[in-house]
């Protein structure tokens, strides 16, 4: 029995050497019971993230937003990432956490900085230069960041140049049809799928569709998912290129389903597409945009 007992205490002391006790009350944060700084500001869903952490006199350490580059358009969704400062080192970085995870909790957003950065990067006398040094080293993304937004900025300009060219050449006769390229699950869970289809008039490829289905009854599950679908319509053009990659196709509608009715976005002329029922949808939204001469 005492030995039991001996070994015991020896895992629960390794334990407790091994672990951190991150604290946040009233404005204080804590690790170990030791004080760090104080902290301000909040960690929010809608209203984006705007946290700054000091220490006990004041002095700044680190300062934490979560800037939202918005494109203006429907088929670009905005960029979100965590611009982290350390103003005691004249650093910056800026990063788009794995899986596009962003906390919404103060605490847990400091847990994140301890358990990417080092569990040492804060004490009560500061910052550690050299973790922070090592950390951007590995994890800044704002090169990459800017490339993104430049080259997204840019395809949205001559995509709006390249819808008023004409159309791709395709028989008149040739029949209107939309063939299955491929079909992923992407969650068992939300019963999610992502479908490809090619749209075909005649022989001739006009175009492609992608449809975004969550809660898709074609996915096996004991607890069906709401449901919600988005499909995306892509124009065949005459190829570019930007930034190296050719490109063969540019977004022409967007169809999301809505309480209120679909939300219906294109460049085509009008905007309004008859839909009996928006969960099988695709035929409809196509062959609208042919009849109109977008597609």
């Amino acid at each position: 029995m005492k030995k039991l007992i001996l070994v015991l205490a020896l895992t629960f002391s390794v334990t407790l050497g091994f672990s951190q006790k991150i604290q946040l009350k009233k404005g204080i944060l804590s690790k170990d019971d030791v004080q760090l700084g104080k902290l301000e500001g909040e960690a929010t869903l809608l209203n984006g993230t705007n946290v700054s952490i000091t220490a006990m006199d004041g002095s700044p350490l680190v300062k934490i937003k979560d800037p939202l580059v918005k494109f203006g358009s429907p088929y670009h969704e905005p960029i979100r990432y965590y611009s982290i400062e350390f103003p005691s080192v004249g650093k910056t970085v800026s990063l788009i956490p794995d899986q596009k995870k962003f906390f919404t909790s103060e605490k847990k957003l400091v847990e994140y900085l301890f358990e990417n950065i080092g569990k040492e990067f804060l004490g009560k006398d500061g910052v550690n230069a050299e973790l922070i040094n090592q950390f951007i080293a590995s994890k800044d993304q704002t090169q990459a960041i800017a490339k993104d937004t430049t080259h997204i900025s840019n395809l949205i300009k001559i995509s709006k140049e390249k819808i008023t060219e004409p159309i791709i050449n395709r028989p008149a006769a040739g029949t209107l049809r939309l063939v299955s390229k491929e079909k992923v699950t992407i969650s068992t869970m939300w019963q999610e799928t992502l479908e490809t289809f090619n749209i075909m008039k005649g022989d001739v490829l006009i175009g492609q569709l992608t449809k975004s289905y969550k809660g898709d009854p074609s996915v096996p599950s004991t607890s069906p998912s709401s449901k919600s679908v988005t499909y995306i319509v892509n124009r065949k053009v005459n190829s570019f290129t930007l930034d190296g990659q050719t490109v063969d196709y540019i977004s022409l509608a967007k169809v999301k389903s809505a309480v209120t009715g679909p939300d219906i976005y294109t460049y085509c002329e009008s905007k309004f597409i008859k839909i009996t029922d928006v969960y099988s949808a695709e035929w409809e939204i196509v062959s609208y945009l042919v009849e109109k001469g977008c597609l």
